[in-house]
């Protein structure tokens, strides 16, 4: 959703998002009209990741919490390994 002049340009995600709730569709129109800002939020696992993919820093995702994710039956890992698995095989 954008305005353009005194126009309102719609995407068809601007619909899905309306019937999925109007709050959200006030405030992309409050955006628009310049009324407010779109929070920002820096994912700091993503950030880490962009900075070892553009060969930045040796950070290690060893730091990350041990959380962790189930994979299936019997199959449960920890985030930190799986991003690592996932840097392994992009690297």
């Amino acid at each position: 959703m954008r305005l353009v002049g005194s126009q309102l340009l719609l995407a068809p995600r601007d619909l899905s998002t309306f019937i999925s709730g109007r709050h959200r569709t006030g405030l992309d129109l409050a955006v628009a009209h310049r009324a407010l800002t779109r929070p920002v939020y820096e994912d700091p696992n993503a950030a880490i990741l962009r900075r070892r993919e553009h060969g930045e820093g040796d950070e290690s995702l060893h730091g990350l919490p041990p959380q962790s994710v189930h994979l299936g039956p019997g199959r449960t890992t920890r985030i930190a390994d799986a991003l690592q698995a996932v840097v392994r095989c992009a690297g």
